[in-house]
């Protein structure tokens, strides 16, 4: 019996640069901001966490109008404008949202074990391919 090579074995096991991590981090943390999250009963890693988590995307990470509204305030800053004209952003912010998309729903489908994993591989090598693809791009566009 001949074995099957699985050709899909380099994606299993996610890098660090791919993968979601917990991280420690020292934050100067700005006394009004310290005192605003006190009276709103909030906590200061829940903040971090809700925006990072709908900058980037992530599913289940908010609405459509949070996850624009920290794109929006992200992109007011200035950041990556040096790398990329804001065209380039704009599609770099589409193509994540559009991953989300992709997420099986779990509500509307039941999804077999076979199923999730191929989900699994299909979402780290899209990662993978879109992280290089504008790795590419970094800096080469007309001002």
């Amino acid at each position: 019996m001949k074995k099957h090579k699985n050709r899909f074995k380099q994606y299993e096991e996610i890098s660090d640069e791919f993968s979601s991590e917990w991280r420690k981090l020292d934050l100067l943390v700005p006394s009004n901001l310290k005192m605003l999250c006190r009276l709103l009963d909030l906590k200061l890693e829940t903040l971090l966490k809700d925006f990072m988590w709908r900058l980037s995307y992530m599913v289940a990470s908010g609405t459509d109008e949070q996850c624009q509204a920290a794109r929006d305030y992200f992109l007011s800053c200035g950041y990556g404008k040096n790398f990329y004209s804001e065209k380039q952003l704009q599609q770099i912010f589409r193509e994540l949202d559009a991953k989300k998309q992709f997420w099986p729903d779990v509500d509307d489908e039941v999804i077999t074990p076979v199923q999730e994993e191929l989900h699994y591989l299909w979402s780290h090598m899209h990662m993978e391919y879109w992280l290089e693809k504008w790795k590419g791009r970094k800096g080469k566009f007309e001002l």
